[in-house]
């Protein structure tokens, strides 16, 4: 029998997450949706054939309602997290819990003991953990490949446009409203670090700010939208939403109207039709985190928006071997006899078609496993290892608003 969801929140993560069910409809059943945004509740609720009464405006309605589901994703923004969580899981549900879990690592905290209360399942969406990239990265360092990890360099080139859309006219772009963008974006990144090494991190030290996307930047003459400013201008700018919306398609998915006229509205109306010069933004455009693990293995992470595009690029030295990856393929160097093996994900078996490399499906699959056949202590350790991203990214953040004083991390 399919399991049964809920899904709190009708947005991009939220529809991605649904979407197995058109794929697997033995394995998942949406049974219900909660979004307080007319047009994508409807959109929503069409798409899965949800009656009125499992459509709810609110999550406080949904909870209150009760609804026969095996678990409830919560895919609201980032400042609507934590109260819902507390809330799903006081009633008994399980839940799949977007990431950032929540805003402050006291609250972190706070959500940590009400799941050690209720010894519910909490799968954060670390969805890079169930890529066939990762996994078979992870299955190469396990296997003594490069014998003992001695330091790890990781790159996350966010990608210019990536940049303007998300963290600086979008959600992210104020972290008043929304989070820091090392939690935001590189939560998944220490959650790889913890997870590949299997240790915890000791201390955290970080650099970084916000560079170009300011209003001194801003070109004279140039309008307040992208649609109003100059051409010669607008041309020029490679952060033009004109060119990032209007004549490519890459950035329309989180929408629900993605057609040249929902566009055109979107950005004569809309955030993301801002001039990059002309927001409320505050997010880092750049950030670099040194990170120092038991045992003494070391981490260099760089957060990085200019470049051109994304795909994250990894280089783990060991004392037997080397690897590198570029989110895609891995090559694996071996000192003892010289020879090196190359590995391509996309030429494996597996839920690529999905986003993050398969990783969306990968963990609403592992959702389902965990559901049928985990234990409390398996719940317990995915949600412990997410739990200690969060603390890497809250210290790194600390450091960085310190000028780069090291933070301890607490046992």
């Amino acid at each position: 029998m399919a399991i049964r969801m809920v899904v709190i929140g009708a947005g991009d993560r939220g529809r991605t997450y649904a979407s197995y069910a058109e794929a697997y409809p033995d394995e998942l059943r949406i049974v219900g949706v909660a979004e307080p945004n007319e047009e994508s509740r409807s959109y929503f609720a069409k798409r899965y054939a949800l009656p009125e009464k499992f459509q709810w405006r609110s999550w406080e309605a949904a909870v209150a309602a009760m609804p026969e589901t095996d678990v409830v994703a919560i895919c609201t923004p980032d400042a609507l997290h934590l109260e819902p969580a507390l809330a799903f899981l006081d009633a008994g549900y399980h839940l799949l819990l977007e990431k950032p879990m929540a805003r402050s690592w006291e609250a972190c905290r706070q959500l940590a003991e009400k799941v050690r209360q209720t010894r519910r399942l909490v799968l954060v969406g670390h969805v890079l953990r169930y890529t066939n990239y990762f996994t078979h990265l992870k299955a190469v360092l396990d296997a003594g490949e490069i014998g003992d990890v001695v330091s790890i360099q990781h790159m996350e080139p966010v990608a210019y446009m990536h940049a303007a859309h998300s963290f600086c006219r979008g959600n992210w772009g104020n972290t008043v409203r929304s989070t820091p963008m090392i939690l935001q974006k590189c939560c998944h990144d220490f959650d790889q670090f913890v997870w590949w090494l299997g240790r915890r991190c000791l201390r955290v030290s970080s650099f970084g700010g916000l560079t170009h996307f300011r209003p001194e930047n801003r070109p004279a003459g140039a309008a307040a939208r992208c649609l109003d400013c100059p051409k010669a201008i607008e041309r020029a700018c490679p952060f033009s939403a004109r060119k990032i919306y209007l004549e490519r398609t890459t950035y329309r998915y989180p929408f629900v109207d993605q057609s040249d006229s929902g566009m055109e509205r979107l950005l004569k109306d809309s955030p993301y039709g801002r001039c990059v010069y002309a927001c409320d933004n505050d997010a880092v455009d750049h950030q670099i985190v040194n990170l120092l693990f038991d045992g003494g293995v070391t981490v260099s992470h760089i957060m990085e928006s200019y470049t051109y595009t994304g795909g994250r690029e990894t280089k783990i030295f060991g004392t037997r071997g080397e690897i590198v990856g570029n989110g895609r393929t891995l090559r694996i160097y071996h000192f003892s006899d010289r020879t090196t093996t190359e590995w391509d994900s996309v030429l494996e078996a597996g839920l690529n078609g999905s986003g993050h490399g398969g990783g969306d499906f990968g963990i609403v699959r592992e959702l389902i496993r965990q559901l049928e056949h985990g234990t409390e202590a398996d719940h317990l350790a995915a949600f412990e290892m997410s739990l200690e991203s969060h603390k890497i990214a809250f210290a790194a953040e600390k450091s960085r608003l310190a000028q780069g004083e090291v933070q301890v991390l607490e046992g």
